[in-house]
């Protein structure tokens, strides 16, 4: 969180109410700052591993081998992991809306676009995510990826 700290540390014990982690990150505006940063980080690797899944399968790799050489390789991440049997069964119910995250990257690419930041990485997420939810996937769970990948000009056949 951001702004004061004197006012961060009188609000302690609500946090504490509500969660265990909470960090003061610095002036107003701080928190928001961490919260974009890890929204690129969590939006881009939800793009590539899902991007990943689909060489795969073009590869004729069985996604079930694909997902268990993942799962405990260095692409393992736990919210991912929690997400295999969704992948297994091509589900896309949400926990985590495709058009939300979205939402989250475009924020991202104005911020390093006013910093005059180059983001290659978050311009391409949020292109990636883009083509997924003009394919109607935006309500979907962000392993709806993984079928934007298969139909789209990077995916098709």
């Amino acid at each position: 969180m951001g702004g004061e700290r004197s006012a961060f540390d009188r609000a302690m014990p609500v946090f504490e109410c509500i969660g265990p982690h909470f960090h003061h990150m610095g002036p107003s505006g701080s928190g928001n700052g961490i919260k974009l940063v890890n929204q690129l980080i969590v939006t881009s690797y939800f793009a590539a591993f899902m991007e990943g899944v689909a060489l795969a399968d073009r590869l004729e790799i069985p996604v079930e081998k694909t997902l268990e050489i993942l799962g405990t390789s260095y692409a393992d991440q736990p919210s991912m992991c929690r997400r295999f049997d969704n992948i297994l069964k091509n589900d896309f119910s949400p926990p985590n809306r495709l058009n939300s995250s979205l939402e989250e990257i475009t924020l991202v690419c104005e911020l390093a676009a006013e910093l005059d930041f180059g983001a290659a990485i978050a311009e391409a997420t949020a292109d990636s995510y883009r083509r997924a939810e003009a394919q109607g996937f935006g309500e979907n769970d962000l392993v709806s990826l993984r079928a934007m990948y298969e139909t789209t000009k990077y995916g098709s056949k």
